[in-house]
């Protein structure tokens, strides 16, 4: 199967993510106002908005990292799960929950106060 095949079939089947990153990296071929229309779909898949629900008001989102399975109902409880969703779903580096987690991740009291 070519590229030009792969990507015209995510296109075609893919969820709003799957249509949205294609369009945003590889096409490039979206305009800002159909961008931004994407990622508004994209900021309503159920998945990202269980991650919602698990962000801190100190930035940090979840509970502690790489133990999931061990004391959490879902894996987008850990900060290592939340991190991937959000790299995943190409979720712009200016929007609030990303400089928000990320800057919960350089501040030694967050993470003394998230790992102990």
């Amino acid at each position: 199967m070519s590229l030009s095949k792969s990507i015209d079939f995510l296109l075609e089947n893919g969820g709003d993510v799957l249509k949205y990153r294609p369009h945003r990296e590889i096409l490039q071929d979206i305009s800002k106002p159909q961008e931004q229309a994407l990622l508004e779909k994209v900021l309503e898949t159920p998945a990202y908005k269980l991650l919602e629900r698990y962000v801190k008001p100190n930035g940090y989102i979840g509970i502690g990292m790489h133990s999931w399975d061990k004391f959490k109902e879902t894996p987008l409880q850990d900060g290592e799960a939340a991190a991937r969703l959000l790299s995943n779903y190409a979720i712009p580096k200016s929007s609030p929950i990303i400089k928000n987690f990320i800057s919960s991740l350089r501040n030694d009291e967050i993470l003394e106060n998230e790992f102990s």
